[in-house]
C-alpha cells in the first residue's frame, strides 16, 4: 500500500475543508435565520367560545436585527390562503375574519427570503346562537302528564302551588339562575327557582334542556302576575336569552274547577241582569233588575275588594270610544262560559256555517256574530240539518302564542273592522298592506310570529293613562321606561315618542332590535331620523288623507321605505310616495284603510 505524501494529506484537508464551507455551512445558516424569525399569537386563546361572527386575531413578528419589511405573513383559515397581512414597524399585526357558527382552526405563516417558515395554528369556536325558549307551560299540582299542563299565556285560575316548565334548545351548558322573576299587581316582586324535581342539566329525547320552576315564595291569591324572561341570562358561550313576557291570574277559591267558586250560591245572580217579566227585549236585559249594567256586575267581584283578580287600570282608560260603543263587559266576555284551559278569560265565542249556495245566494260562510240563522230560518227548519258549524272562541292571542294571521285577533276586529270602530282589520288582512308592513315580522327568538305584530304589544284592553289604549311600557323586556301621552288629543310629537319607544336599537321584541339609520343607501343624512327631530314617523310611513289615518296606518303597517336623495330631500322609491320637483314629500294614491271592509 502506497503511503500518502505530507502533500497529499494537506491537499485532502484542504478539500474536506472546501467541502464543510460548500455544504455544511449554508445548512447552519438558515438555521440561524429561522431561529430568529418568530411568531407569536397573542390574541384569543386557542380553543376559546365567540359569541359573534368576526373574530379578531392579534400578535406579533420579529426577524431578528433583519428589517420587518422582509417579512410576509399570510393567514390560512380552516386551509383556505387569504391576502398577506399588513405588519408594523413594530412587528405588530392585525387580522379580522367572518365565521360561521363551529370549531375553525386558523394558520398563520411567517416567511422571509432564504429563510425556513414559522407556522402557528390556533383553534377557536363560534356560537352565535342564542338560547331559544321553545315553551313556557304551568305545571299545576299533582299533574304529570304534559297534555295537562296549562298554557302560561293570560292563564286565570292558576292554583297557588304551581311550577313553571321552561323549555330551552341550547347546544350549550346555561346559567339558569335568575332567568325567570315577576312582579305582582301590588308591585311585589317574585322570584323563581329550580325546583328539586327539575331534570337539568339532562335533556329530553329531543335535545332540548327543560327546567322546572317554583316560586320562591308561595303565590298569593286572587293575584296577577306579571313574568319576564331575564334577558341577561346567558348560555357559556355568552349568549343571552330573548326577553319575553307573559302574565297569569292565580285562583280565587278553594275549587279551582269553579271559577266563580261560593258565588254561585246566588241565586239572584241571573236578575242581577235580566229581569223575566218586564223587560223589552229579547234577552230580557233591563227592567227592575237590570238597572245595573253588567259592567257594574262584574266590578261588583273584579275590582279587588272580593276573591277576584282585580281588572288592571279600569278607571284610568282615556279611549274615548270605551263606555260609548263598547257597552259593557260582555262586549268581549261571556259571563254564561265555563272556564276552560282553552279559553281561561271567557272570551266570547261563536259559530261559523258554511252555507251551501241557495237559488238567491252563493255559498259562504255565516258568522253568528254577524247573521244569525233565526235571521232566514225557522228552528225546526230542515235546510239546517246538514250545515256545517265550526265552534270559534274570539282570538286575543299575544306575543307567546300569536302566529300574525288575522284570526288570532278576532276579538279586536269583531269592532274594529270599519263598521263598529276603525278599520284596523285590513291591516292585518289585505296583502297590500302586509306585503309592504315593516310590522310584518319572522320571530327568530322561538316564538310562533311570522306575521303581523299581535295588537296586546301596543295597547292594552281594559285601561291606560294613555289615549288609544296604549301601553306604558311597551317591549318584551322589563324596563323603568314608560310611554305617556301629552294630551287627550293625538299630537306628532306623541307618535313620534310612541315609535322611538322601539326603534331605538335597544328595545327588543321577537330577536330584532330596530334603530334609525341616519344614512340613505347613498350615504346621504336622513334628517328626519335625528331622535331630535319633529317630523311625524307617519309622514314618510303611513298612508291616508289626513295626519291620524297616517299615522293609524303607519302604527299598524309602516311602510318600508328605501330611501334615495332627491336634490337635498329624502324621498321613497316605493309606491306609497312620490316627490315633487322641489324634494318634498307627499303622499301617493295609495290604499287606505279608511273603508268598511271584513276580514
Amino acid at each position: 500500500m502506497k503511503r500518502l505524501s505530507l502533500k497529499h494529506i494537506i491537499a485532502s484537508n484542504v478539500f474536506l475543508l472546501i467541502l464543510s464551507i460548500l455544504f455544511v455551512l449554508p445548512i447552519q445558516i438558515v438555521e440561524s435565520a429561522s431561529e430568529s424569525l418568530t411568531l407569536e399569537i397573542t390574541t384569543p386563546q386557542n380553543n376559546t367560545s365567540h359569541k359573534t361572527p368576526t373574530v379578531t386575531f392579534n400578535g406579533t413578528v420579529n426577524n431578528g436585527t433583519s428589517p420587518i419589511s422582509e417579512i410576509t405573513l399570510i393567514p390560512f383559515v380552516d386551509g383556505q390562503e387569504g391576502l398577506p397581512i399588513n405588519i408594523s414597524t413594530e412587528g405588530n399585526w392585525s387580522f379580522d375574519s367572518l365565521f360561521t357558527d363551529g370549531l375553525h382552526n386558523v394558520s398563520f405563516k411567517a416567511t422571509v427570503p432564504n429563510g425556513l417558515p414559522v407556522e402557528k395554528t390556533i383553534s377557536i369556536i363560534v356560537d352565535t346562537t342564542r338560547p331559544i325558549i321553545k315553551s313556557i307551560m304551568i305545571v299545576p299540582p299533582g299533574i304529570t302528564d304534559a297534555k295537562y299542563y296549562l298554557p302560561v299565556e293570560d292563564m286565570t285560575g292558576v292554583p297557588l302551588d304551581s311550577k313553571i316548565l321552561v323549555t330551552v334548545e341550547e347546544s350549550n351548558t346555561l346559567d339558569i339562575n335568575g332567568l325567570l322573576s315577576g312582579i305582582s299587581k301590588n308591585g311585589t316582586s317574585i322570584q323563581f327557582v329550580e325546583d328539586e324535581n327539575s331534570t337539568f342539566p339532562n335533556r329530553n329525547d329531543k335535545g332540548e334542556y327543560e327546567i322546572l320552576y317554583k316560586p320562591a315564595e308561595l303565590l298569593v291569591k286572587s293575584s296577577t302576575y306579571h313574568v319576564y324572561v331575564n334577558p341577561f341570562s346567558n348560555d357559556t358561550a355568552g349568549n343571552f336569552f330573548y326577553p319575553k313576557y307573559f302574565k297569569f291570574s292565580t285562583t280565587s277559591n278553594e275549587n279551582p274547577e269553579d271559577a266563580h267558586g261560593k258565588q254561585m250560591g246566588n241565586t239572584q245572580a241571573c236578575a242581577n241582569c235580566h229581569s223575566t217579566h218586564i223587560s223589552n227585549n229579547k234577552s230580557l236585559q233591563g227592567g227592575k233588575y237590570g238597572e245595573v249594567s253588567a259592567t257594574n256586575y262584574c266590578m261588583a267581584c273584579h275590582d279587588g275588594t272580593s276573591g277576584a283578580p282585580v281588572i288592571q287600570d279600569f278607571k284610568s282608560h282615556k279611549h274615548k270610544n270605551i263606555g260609548e260603543k263598547t257597552d259593557t263587559c260582555t262586549s268581549c266576555h261571556n259571563p254564561h262560559l265555563s272556564w276552560s284551559n282553552e279559553n281561561p278569560n271567557r272570551l266570547k265565542d261563536h259559530f261559523v256555517i258554511d252555507h251551501v249556495a241557495t237559488d238567491t245566494k252563493p255559498a259562504r260562510k255565516i258568522d253568528s256574530d254577524v247573521e244569525l240563522c233565526e235571521s232566514c230560518h225557522e228552528q225546526d227548519d230542515p235546510a239546517m240539518d246538514n250545515l256545517k258549524s265550526h265552534y270559534r272562541v274570539l282570538s286575543y292571542k299575544k306575543s307567546i302564542t300569536a302566529t300574525g294571521s288575522v284570526e288570532d285577533f278576532t276579538l279586536c276586529f269583531s269592532c274594529h273592522d270599519g263598521k263598529k270602530g276603525s278599520d284596523i282589520v285590513s291591516f292585518y288582512s289585505k296583502p297590500e298592506f302586509i306585503s309592504k308592513s315593516g310590522h310584518n315580522i319572522s320571530a327568530i327568538d322561538g316564538s310562533t310570529l311570522n306575521g303581523q305584530m299581535p295588537c296586546a304589544d301596543c295597547h292594552v284592553t281594559h285601561g291606560s293613562d294613555n289615549i288609544k289604549g296604549l301601553k306604558k311600557k311597551l317591549g318584551h323586556a322589563n324596563s323603568n321606561e314608560e310611554y305617556l301621552t301629552t294630551s287627550i288629543d293625538w299630537t306628532e310629537y306623541d307618535e313620534r315618542q310612541f315609535c322611538l319607544k322601539c326603534h331605538n336599537n335597544k328595545n327588543e321584541m321577537y330577536g330584532n332590535k330596530v334603530g334609525l339609520s341616519t344614512k340613505d343607501k347613498n350615504g346621504k343624512d336622513i334628517p328626519e331620523h335625528i331622535p331630535s327631530h319633529e317630523t311625524a314617523c307617519s309622514f314618510c310611513h303611513g298612508t291616508g288623507s289626513d295626519f291620524i289615518e297616517q299615522s293609524r296606518s303607519a302604527a299598524h303597517a309602516p311602510i318600508k321605505l328605501e330611501t334615495i336623495l332627491i336634490q337635498g330631500s329624502i324621498s321613497s322609491t316605493s309606491e306609497q310616495q312620490q316627490s315633487t320637483s322641489n324634494g318634498t314629500i307627499i303622499p301617493s294614491q295609495f290604499p287606505t284603510a279608511t273603508e268598511p271592509s271584513t276580514p
